[in-house]
C-alpha cells in the first residue's frame, strides 16, 4: 500500500514537472531591440526573428558603427527576408560622432535586392513618440518600478565596475 502511494506520488510530481516544460513554449516575450547594425547586432536579430518565443513589435536603429539611415535600409531589408515586415521601425538622431574602423565591414555587406521604398520608418522625435507608444501598447504599460529598478541595476553596476583593472587588462 504504502509503496503504491510512493509511486502515484511520484508518478504526479513528474507530471506536474512535465507540463511546466510542455506550456514553456506557449509564451511570447515582448523585446524592443535597439541596434547600430553591426555584424554581432545583425546575428543577434535574425536569431530574435526565427525564435517563437520572442515578439518583437519595434526596432530603432542608433548611430554607431552604421549611420541610422544606412541601418535602418539594412534592418529593412533583413525584415523583408525574413517576411517579418510587421515589425516597425524607429530611426534615431545621428551623434555626430567619428565613423569607428570597422564601419565598413557592415556597410559592405551584400545584401540581397528588395524594394524597400514602402517600408514606413518614425524619425526623431517621432522615433521617441513611436518607443514610447510601443512601451504603453504592451501589456502593463509602463511600469516606473521597473524602469526605476533597472536604472539603480545600471547605477550600481557602474558605480561597482573595476576600471582600472579593466584597463590594465586591455593595455597589456
Amino acid at each position: 500500500m504504502i509503496k503504491k502511494r510512493y509511486i502515484s506520488f511520484y508518478a504526479l510530481l513528474l507530471f506536474c514537472l512535465l507540463s511546466h516544460f510542455a506550456h514553456a513554449h506557449l509564451y511570447k516575450i515582448s523585446v524592443l531591440v535597439d541596434t547600430d547594425m553591426a555584424l554581432d547586432d545583425i546575428r543577434a536579430i535574425a536569431m530574435l526573428l526565427n525564435s517563437d518565443m520572442v515578439d518583437i513589435p519595434l526596432i530603432v536603429t542608433s548611430d554607431g558603427v552604421l549611420s541610422p539611415q544606412v541601418g535602418c535600409q539594412s534592418l529593412e531589408t533583413l525584415l523583408r527576408h525574413f517576411e517579418r515586415e510587421n515589425i516597425k521601425i524607429a530611426k534615431g538622431r545621428v551623434l555626430g560622432k567619428p565613423a569607428p574602423r570597422w564601419r565598413s565591414w557592415s556597410q559592405d555587406l551584400k545584401w540581397p535586392e528588395v524594394d524597400v521604398a514602402s517600408y514606413k520608418v518614425a524619425v526623431g522625435d517621432a522615433a521617441a513618440e513611436e518607443i514610447v507608444g510601443t512601451l504603453q501598447s504592451q501589456d502593463g504599460g509602463l511600469n516606473p518600478a521597473y524602469f526605476a529598478h533597472f536604472r539603480k541595476l545600471s547605477i550600481d553596476y557602474w558605480r561597482d565596475l573595476d576600471r582600472k583593472k579593466i584597463f590594465d587588462e586591455f593595455i597589456e
